[in-house]
């Protein structure tokens, strides 16, 4: 089922589509990025080991030319789901706000030696190709972040400046900058 709130889509499940409509209603900014809920096609070798759940494109890397996220893994549901999404429309925020960018550079320059050290690790870990320094520019420092505020990490030691950041990065992207709460502790 297609989505009508003015974003690109390419066919989403009713669940998916619930989510999406809720999250594009908060943060408008991400209303120009394609979707496409895949989860139908079984991607075998995107899905077995549960490694893969969604991908996000940048344009140049895109099949369509365009900001496009894919949903992968059928078993993801839920508020799992509605995270997922909102935390992949991450990887396009730098481009689309210039605050949410110098945040994130900010919150770079916050990382604990234990923070450095584990993301070096991550990328060993990870068979990633590219470069140390664009692996944290396109994946890693995306994943901090996505992992406080999607709550994907809910274990992990961010310190309260780091915290503070992020928030007031989200309260940037949403409609009138207002806060919101993205499923994080009262």
């Amino acid at each position: 089922m297609a989505a009508n709130s003015g974003h690109c889509l390419i066919l989403m499940d009713d669940e998916a589509n619930m989510y999406l409509n809720s999250i594009l209603e908060d943060f408008p900014i991400f209303k120009g990025i394609e979707v496409s809920d895949r989860r139908s096609e079984s991607i075998p070798m995107l899905t077995d080991d549960g490694s893969k759940q969604l991908e996000f494109f940048h344009p140049e890397d895109s099949r369509t030319g365009k900001y496009l996220m894919e949903i992968y893994n059928p078993r993801l549901k839920g508020k799992k789901l509605d995270n997922a999404i909102f935390g992949e429309f991450l990887h396009a925020a730098p481009a689309l706000s210039p605050q949410y960018k110098v945040g994130k550079e900010h919150l770079v320059q916050t990382f604990t030696d234990a923070q450095q050290e584990s993301h070096i690790k991550a990328y060993e870990d990870s068979g990633d190709k590219r470069p140390y320094d664009k692996y944290m520019k396109f994946s890693r420092v995306d994943a901090f972040i996505r992992g406080y505020v999607a709550e994907q990490w809910p274990d992990y030691s961010y310190t309260i400046v780091q915290r503070r950041i992020m928030d007031k990065m989200i309260d940037g992207l949403t409609k009138e900058g207002r806060p919101i709460n993205m499923g994080t502790k009262e």
